[in-house]
């Protein structure tokens, strides 16, 4: 068991490893450990003379992408507490998280502009909007081919009283403000809908952030060495498993975590096959979806080691005929956000039986 530290601490030491390996992928954009660290330690230090504070609540509304990683990780450089949402909310949704959360400052996609201009005019005391748009961090020549050819959503944004993202980046880094919370404190908060009328927010903290995840990572070690893996991220950033397949890599293991907009099949099936990725995270409806593609047959997976699933019922039948088409399995678990992740998983020695969701994890929440 890793003996828990400040998330953002760990991070650091996996940087002092890795620092010229590959952290993030994005859009066939390559972002070492290193240059991730340098963005968030600058986001960090404009986000302090913005006024933000150890202890203030931020919120993450924007799809999977470099910023979104960057903005979480400088929160968690000041000691902040990030609260990330789903970038679908819309008004309603949004106003009621603010709120309930305390939430002041927020990070929102151009696209999403709208609704955190709308839930302000209604009374939510956002002092503090920053915008990015989802290819900001992307080459400018990226940039200029995605919107030459009206491939990337763009929303209006006014110009008085928001803060860009890229202004943000280009800030100097201050080390005298680094964050060194308690362990036992908590580091971000997770909404989760449940069968309520509104999202439950679910304090997270630094000591059960780091032993929920490294416990659930380390179930595939025998297979891929973790520092070896490359992990296709078939899920959403502010979701407990997204964090357990998107984050936590980053935070513990250096491993090199590809990550989406949005899930595409051909691009999921293109980074696997291009980038030679040994494990993939998706809920079962994306296994039946790959199984179903009219091109599957394109693509080269057997660089594909560890396969897993959560947040829904596995049918037999999919586990199957994935073992069948590709000669590996596909692995589940059950958790929910209120335990920070999984709370059994199949384990990967032996031949588990096709119905269980696995062994209790040893875990002290």
């Amino acid at each position: 068991m890793m003996k828990s530290k400040p998330v953002y601490d760990s991070f650091a030491e996996t940087v002092a490893v890795d620092g010229s390996k590959p952290a993030l992928i994005y859009l066939g954009e390559e972002y070492s450990y290193k240059r991730l660290a340098g963005a968030a330690e600058r986001v960090a230090s404009a986000l302090h003379d913005l006024g933000i504070q150890k202890g203030e609540r931020v919120i993450i509304y924007m799809p999977n992408c470099p910023q979104w990683v960057v903005m979480w990780l400088a929160i968690q450089y000041i000691g902040a507490l990030a609260v990330p949402v789903s970038p679908i909310y819309t008004v309603h949704d949004l106003s009621y998280i603010a709120t309930d959360s305390g939430a002041r400052a927020i990070l929102c996609a151009d696209t999403n502009y709208g609704y955190v201009k709308k839930a302000k005019e209604e009374g939510v005391p956002f002092d503090t909007i920053i915008v990015s748009n989802v290819v900001d961090m992307l080459p400018w020549w990226k940039r200029y081919i995605a919107f030459g050819f009206d491939r990337v959503p763009e929303g209006k944004v006014d110009s008085g009283n928001v803060h860009h993202f890229n202004k943000l980046l280009a800030s100097k880094p201050n080390p005298n403000i680094k964050a060194n919370p308690r362990t036992d404190e908590v580091l971000e908060i997770l909404y989760t809908g449940g069968t309520t009328q509104f999202p439950k927010g679910v304090p997270i903290r630094h000591d059960v952030f780091t032993e929920s995840f490294t416990t659930s990572l380390k179930i595939s070690e025998s297979l891929i060495p973790p520092r070896e893996n490359c992990i296709v991220q078939g899920a959403p950033l502010f979701h407990v498993l997204g964090q357990q397949y998107g984050l936590a890599p980053l935070c513990f293991t250096g491993a090199t975590v590809i990550i989406m907009p949005k899930v595409n099949l051909d691009a999921l099936l293109l980074f696997i096959k291009r980038y030679k990725a040994k494990t993939l995270f998706g809920v079962p409806t994306l296994y039946r979806m790959i199984l179903e593609h009219d091109r599957i047959d394109f693509y080269d997976l057997s660089s594909l080691r560890y396969c897993f699933t959560g947040g829904d019922v596995l049918p037999m039948e999919v586990l199957r005929r994935w073992r069948e088409k590709f000669g590996t399995r596909i692995y589940q678990g059950y958790g929910a956000t209120e335990t920070c992740g999984g709370v059994t998983m199949v384990m990967v020695e032996g031949n588990p039986p096709e119905d269980t969701i696995g062994t209790i994890l040893p875990i002290k929440r």
